[in-house]
C-alpha cells in the first residue's frame, strides 16, 4: 500500500516513476505541447512545471491517464488496489475536457509561502507560520471566487504527487482528488520545498479567477 503522506484537503471558498515525465503515454506531442501552460514560467521548477502539465493531461481525458499512466503506475509500485483504487478508476472515467490550468504567480507565491514555512517548521496541514488557511486565502477576494489548498508530503516529481493526491488513501471524502478535478477552477500555484521531516513538501493552491 502506497504509504499515506497527504493530509485533507483545505477549502476556502470567497473555497519516481522514471520515463513518465519524458512520454506522457497516449497523449500526443501537440496535445501535450497544448496543455503545458507553465512551460515558459521562469519562476517554476522543472517538477512544478510538471505538476501543472499533469494536472492538465487528467482533467482533459481521465481514462486516458488511468489506463497509459496512472494504472501502470499502480501495478509498477505494487499498490494495493483498494476501494480508493476502484474509486479513483471510476471517477477518471468521467473526466474529460475539463479546463486547463494555467499557473498564476500570486497563488504560486502563497503556496511557496506555506511550503516554505511548512518545511523549516517540520509541520503538516494548512496552519505554518505563514498564517492559517484563512489567514492565507483572504487576500484572494475579490480576484478569485473559489480557492482550495492540496499539501502533500515525502515526494518531489510530479507522478508520485499526483497519484498520492488522486488515489487519497485514508480521506473518505477523497478532498484532495475533488479539487484537482474540480470543473471551475482555471488557474493553479504548485511549489515544492524542503521539509524538514519528510524531505520534500507540495503545496499545490487552485483558483477560479474572476472574469473581468
Amino acid at each position: 500500500m502506497i504509504q499515506k503522506r497527504q493530509l485533507i484537503i483545505g477549502l476556502f471558498l470567497l473555497q519516481s516513476f522514471p520515463g513518465f515525465a519524458q512520454e506522457y503515454r497516449g497523449f500526443s506531442d501537440n496535445l501535450v505541447r497544448k496543455l503545458n501552460t507553465a512551460a515558459n514560467e521562469v519562476y517554476l521548477s522543472v517538477d512544478e512545471k510538471e505538476v501543472v502539465l499533469m494536472i492538465n493531461l487528467i482533467r482533459n481525458n481521465g481514462q486516458l491517464f488511468w489506463d497509459s499512466i496512472g494504472f501502470p503506475y499502480i501495478l509498477e509500485r505494487e499498490i494495493e488496489q483498494n476501494k480508493y483504487v476502484q474509486s479513483l478508476k471510476s471517477d477518471l472515467k468521467h473526466v474529460m475536457n475539463l479546463q486547463p490550468l494555467f499557473p498564476d504567480k500570486s497563488l504560486f507565491e502563497a503556496a511557496k509561502r506555506h511550503a516554505i514555512a511548512s518545511g523549516k517548521q517540520g509541520s503538516l496541514g494548512h496552519e505554518s507560520s505563514a498564517g492559517t488557511l484563512r489567514q492565507r486565502m483572504n487576500p484572494f477576494k475579490g480576484t478569485f471566487s473559489y480557492v482550495s489548498e492540496n499539501c502533500d508530503y515525502g515526494s518531489n516529481t510530479a507522478i508520485d504527487i499526483l497519484m498520492n493526491l488522486l488515489i487519497d488513501d485514508g480521506i473518505p471524502d477523497v478532498g484532495h482528488r475533488v479539487n484537482i478535478l474540480e470543473p471551475r477552477i482555471n488557474v493553479v500555484g504548485v511549489s515544492i520545498q524542503p521539509h524538514r521531516n519528510y524531505t520534500h513538501n507540495c503545496v499545490q493552491v487552485f483558483g477560479e479567477l474572476l472574469r473581468k
